[in-house]
């Protein structure tokens, strides 16, 4: 226990100046012995005793200095008091072992910090004041050491406030790279043109088709609402580097959902103000370029009623404790008819990428033999709402979550298409190569800057 510690501030203090003050006053230095030798007992108890002689001790020396007060003796006195206690000093040298694993005291700590309710009250207070009355971002390290069962706890790496309503994530060097501070250099796009042309032939002479989609984060389709204080050095990021790189130099075939977005902004709010993602109308915008990349028609917008609701914010606000302070727009897309696709018996994988949410590997089927068979390698915006309009139009198309091009379940599931969905939220993992859309390979310590052929596979 130390002194800036939850329960020494609200529970030990409270407890003891209010003994004390209840007391009569002949007691009261008793109570503050009693109580400062519990207070390091707390920590140590084995010291405990140790003080105690230290204490008496001390005052037998005081007595004995105080006797001899300008006698010839007081000097030795002196000596004497003075070597004891350095002597007591070496005391813990002597061999004792710490044991192992936290203390019975640290543990009730730990669980008391953990269940007392004014630390998350105060984390509360302290955002509300600062994102509803300042405008700032919420404080980013106050979640930290909270425990958290969100799926959506990864994502508290970097809130920041827009304008407005608006919340943005900025995870890893994505900041940076909206900024134009990491800009590709042409031989790192010489790379990425030949992984990905490398993986178009292997899979063309197998007979699969391949199609690359590229996925903008919100502050690409929505830069309007960022803090004032970010300010752009290039009007460029690496997803527009490579994107331009395989449009002019490679027959890959990319479907950049940037343009379509940008277009689409008027008609409808194709994000969540408050959360990471598009929401149903931009899945939708996303689903109809996808079509139209594989040459399949799209449905009409009017075979969907649109529902909307106001309800709290996002659930990764909840890291934060204001959600219910703030509210989202929720737009639903909801099929005219019923839906065809079905999950279909016993999911391939029951693995989960992040707790609660769904698994990382999903089989849809129609039961259709004259459609198509695809399947998908993406990340968390084909998994929020994307695959429900996709599923439809094949009759059996594999969802595989993960970061790389898994050549082995190519093989094995044999798909007429191949797609591969990347976004900003995509990582670059050792063996793993992240293809994202606002930073297309946020590059980490684990990951070569070069990308040989041979990575681009497990």
């Amino acid at each position: 226990m130390v002194f800036s510690s939850v329960i020494f501030l609200f529970l030990f203090l409270p407890l003891v100046l209010l003994a004390y003050l209840v007391s009569p006053k002949p007691l009261r230095n008793l109570i503050l012995l009693l109580s400062s030798l519990f207070f390091y007992a707390w920590g140590e108890g084995f010291y405990v005793a140790l003080m105690l002689g230290s204490i008496a001790m001390n005052y037998g020396f005081g007595r004995w200095l105080d006797r001899t007060r300008g006698a010839s003796g007081a000097r030795v006195a002196l000596g004497v008091a003075v070597g004891g206690n350095l002597a007591l000093a070496a005391f813990p040298t002597l061999g004792r072992e710490a044991e192992p694993g936290a203390s019975p005291t640290t543990q009730l700590e730990t669980w008391y910090g953990d269940h007392f309710g004014l630390p998350r009250r105060l984390i509360r207070w302290n955002n509300a004041v600062r994102v509803l009355v300042l405008g700032a971002s919420p404080d980013i390290a106050s979640h930290k050491g909270r425990k958290s069962d969100s799926a959506l706890d990864p994502l508290a790496r970097r809130f920041t406030k827009g304008k407005g309503s608006w919340f943005y994530t900025f995870d890893h060097d994505m900041m940076a790279d909206y900024r134009g501070l990491l800009p590709y250099a042409q031989q790192d796009l010489h790379d990425w043109q030949a992984a990905f042309e490398g993986r178009q032939r292997w899979l063309a002479s197998r007979g699969i088709a391949y199609l690359l989609v590229l996925v903008p984060d919100k502050h690409m389709v929505y830069p309007e609402y960022l803090p004032w204080n970010v300010r752009r050095v290039r009007e460029t990021t690496r997803a527009r580097q490579v994107a331009a790189q395989l449009e002019a130099h490679s027959n890959v075939p990319v479907v950049d959902l940037l343009p379509a977005l940008l277009k689409a902004k008027p008609e409808e709010r194709l994000y969540d103000r408050t959360g990471t993602h598009w929401n149903d109308y931009g899945a939708y915008v996303a689903y109809r370029e996808i079509l139209a990349g594989l040459g399949l028609p799209s449905l009409p917008l009017e075979a969907f009623s649109i529902e909307r609701r106001v309800g709290p914010a996002r659930p990764f606000l909840n890291l934060l404790e204001i959600r219910d302070l703030l509210s989202e727009e929720y737009i639903r897309f909801v099929p005219n008819t019923s839906r065809i696709a079905r999950q279909a018996d016993g999911p391939p994988d029951g693995k989960r990428w992040l707790r609660g949410m769904p698994p990382s590997e999903i089989v849809k089927v129609t039961g259709d033999p004259a459609l198509p068979r695809a399947l998908v390698f993406h990340d968390s915006f084909t998994t929020i709402n994307l695959e429900l309009f996709l599923s439809e139009h094949f009759e059996r198309v594999y969802y595989r979550w993960c970061y790389h091009f898994d050549r082995k379940l190519v093989e094995s599931e044999r798909p007429d298409i191949v797609i591969e969905e990347r976004s900003g939220c995509s990582r670059v993992r050792e063996n793993a190569v992240s293809f994202s859309s606002s930073t297309i390979s946020t590059f980490t310590t684990t990951t070569v800057q070069r990308l040989p052929m041979r990575r681009c596979s497990r």
